[in-house]
């Protein structure tokens, strides 16, 4: 077992119990000093490279002090994928609505700069067909493997609520402080799980790393990958990933509540965002002769390498420091940082009286996405705002 908490009012541990083939159970359990317990259960299809595992077709009914408290009928999940349900004796955690300082988040640099005197508008939250609050009350919502207002093809474009520097439902939390805005937050968050972007290495004990157990460092996630995936992720999932596209869902919830479910969740997206670049664009070697393993930013359409590489730096700002998921998520995110800057003076001399832009592959040679550009300064700005120097 892991311990996350070691204080006087709360002990918490984790620990992964194999079941069969890709599956696995992750037990977080949190002991109080009021004699209750939290444990919030995590059905976890996720162990990837191995020999069997796939999609699975199960039922569950979970008893506690031999009373059955929840059940979940015939329920199929896809490899990848990963659902939770808590139970226990202490309160829900939502009867509480904490008010966070926004304005410190904002000074810190952990969150981008919001004008909150305006809040938002009252039907975006309540009282229309559409609002946050006639969502949450419709059937489905927070369900395993559920959906709750993300895009399930990730690849679209347009006026999408989930994508941007964060989602608009975080936005709309940090802003408000509302509870239907908290709750609506929390409920993506917690539907992330349902994003076939889950690549567990039992080795580790953690998402899968560039630099980690051998066999890996290789490998793309990409169904074209060669070497890829031993189980390559189904098409039959609801679910079409894209790093172009991919909205921010754990990083605004973990850092509001420090529920380890959502650092997960953030840990298992920046894993994708590096495994999922194909090996000549993420292993290159610069001018200055440094060679890296683990770009997001070279060769890539510069949306994806802004919510990819937005994806690094917030893994890097929150895990603990001296763990392998900090050490490798810091590192992953200065040898970008490095890499851009290593880059400028070429660049700046391709692009003559056009320079400062950052070079990226768009559908039509010769074009740019000035939108894009923006899109991947929120990234930099954010990056120099958490402290880091080429940023």
């Amino acid at each position: 077992a892991t311990k996350w908490l070691n204080g006087p009012l709360a002990q918490e541990a984790i620990v992964s119990i194999p079941v069969s083939g890709s599956l696995r159970i992750e037990a977080d359990v949190t002991a109080y000093a009021n004699g209750k317990i939290s444990a919030t259960l995590q059905f976890n299809n996720d162990v990837a490279m191995k020999t069997a595992g796939g999609t699975i077709t199960y039922s569950t009914s979970i008893a506690q002090n031999g009373v059955t408290i929840a059940t979940q009928p015939s329920l199929t999940q896809y490899e990848y994928q990963d659902w939770s349900a808590t139970v226990g004796t202490a309160p829900a955690a939502g009867a509480l609505n904490i008010q966070h300082d926004v304005a410190y988040l904002e000074a810190t640099g952990a969150i981008q700069n919001y004008d909150t005197q305006y809040g938002v508008a009252s039907g975006s939250i309540s009282g229309t067909s559409s609002s946050e609050a006639s969502q949450i009350a419709a059937p489905g919502w927070n369900a395993p493997l559920g959906v709750d207002g993300i895009a399930q093809y990730m690849p679209m474009t347009g006026g999408r609520g989930d994508i941007g520097p964060t989602t608009q439902a975080n936005a709309t939390w940090l802003i408000t402080q509302n509870a239907t805005a908290a709750t609506y937050a929390l409920g993506q968050a917690q539907e992330a799980g349902s994003v076939p972007w889950h690549f567990y290495d039992p080795t580790s004990g953690g998402a899968f790393l560039t630099t980690g157990t051998p066999g890996e460092v290789n490998v793309w996630t990409d169904p074209r990958g060669n070497p890829g995936l031993t189980q390559t992720v189904s098409g039959n999932s609801g679910w079409r990933t894209d790093q172009a596209h991919m909205p921010d869902l754990s990083y605004a919830a973990y850092i509001q509540t420090g529920n380890v479910q959502y650092l997960e969740q953030l840990n298992a997206q920046a894993s994708f965002a590096e495994v999922n670049q194909w090996n000549p664009t993420r292993q290159v070697t610069s001018p200055n002769g440094t060679t890296y393993t683990d770009l997001v930013v070279n060769e890539e359409q510069v949306r994806g390498a802004a919510w990819s590489l937005r994806a690094l730096q917030e893994a890097a700002s929150v895990n603990p420091k001296g763990s392998a998921d900090y050490t490798y998520f810091a590192q992953a995110t200065n040898d970008n940082y490095a890499y851009l800057v290593s880059m400028i003076p070429s660049w700046t001399q391709q692009e003559g009286q056009a320079y400062g832009t950052l070079p990226g592959t768009y559908g039509s040679s010769g074009t740019a996405g000035p939108w894009e550009q923006d899109y991947f300064a929120s990234t930099v700005i954010q990056g120099a705002e958490m402290g880091n120097q080429n940023a």
